[in-house]
């Protein structure tokens, strides 16, 4: 599976202006923004955070996923449908992969709430002339949301998910972004981000 790559923009860059910048250099096709947020979980001795292991509720309207992954590989998620946010035990959770997983790692250890973000993101996707969708990149703002639901700004990144197959493209796309427009690529570590603004630190008590 392709790596995503994450370009960091200054906090006070205007998003529709590299929205326009974006769709003036590249054949994108907008789709309608979207904004929601992100849970992340770990228990009280970080035991996921030991394992490289990150457990994220992503809350949206429409449908709310619980993600589990590691941190030192790029690949796929283990993904689950939950309307609810998963605290209390892993054995609390329904059937799947994802239970089986948690159980291993945390075995008696409660799921808690560390950080939550809020995420506005502006889509685009390049569709080529058979309807295939070749690439898609999000320009996103990311906000950390305090116990009092407070938000307050953590950065703003190009976020570029290439597919299986089109090297070419995302050739293409990197090279605007890098050579034309200055930016240099990130390691696109949002739960670090947010704890640091929470004044927290992954592994502490």
């Amino acid at each position: 599976m392709p790596k995503s790559l994450h370009y960091p923009l200054a906090n006070r860059d205007s998003l529709p202006r590299w929205r326009k910048q974006l769709l003036q250099r590249l054949p994108f096709e907008p789709v309608s923004a979207e904004t929601y947020q992100v849970h992340y979980y770990d228990s009280f001795d970080w035991r996921l955070f030991r394992a490289n292991k990150v457990l994220q509720w992503k809350q949206r309207n429409d449908e709310s996923l619980l993600c589990l992954h590691s941190t030192d590989i790029e690949g796929p998620r283990t993904v689950m449908p939950l309307d609810r946010q998963p605290s209390g035990f892993a054995s609390a959770l329904p059937p799947g992969q994802i239970r089986e997983e948690l159980d291993g790692l945390l075995g008696l250890r409660a799921l808690l709430p560390v950080v939550t973000t809020e995420i506005r993101s502006l889509p685009f996707h390049w569709i080529d002339k058979e309807g295939k969708t070749r690439l898609r990149v999000f320009l996103d703002h990311h906000k950390l949301i305090d116990a009092d639901g407070n938000r307050r700004t953590l950065s703003k990144e190009i976020r570029v998910v290439p597919l299986q197959g089109y090297a070419k493209t995302a050739k293409r796309v990197t090279s605007v972004l890098e050579e034309e427009l200055g930016l240099s690529p990130a390691d696109g570590d949002l739960l670090s981000q947010a704890l640091a603004g929470a004044n927290a630190t992954a592994g502490g008590y």
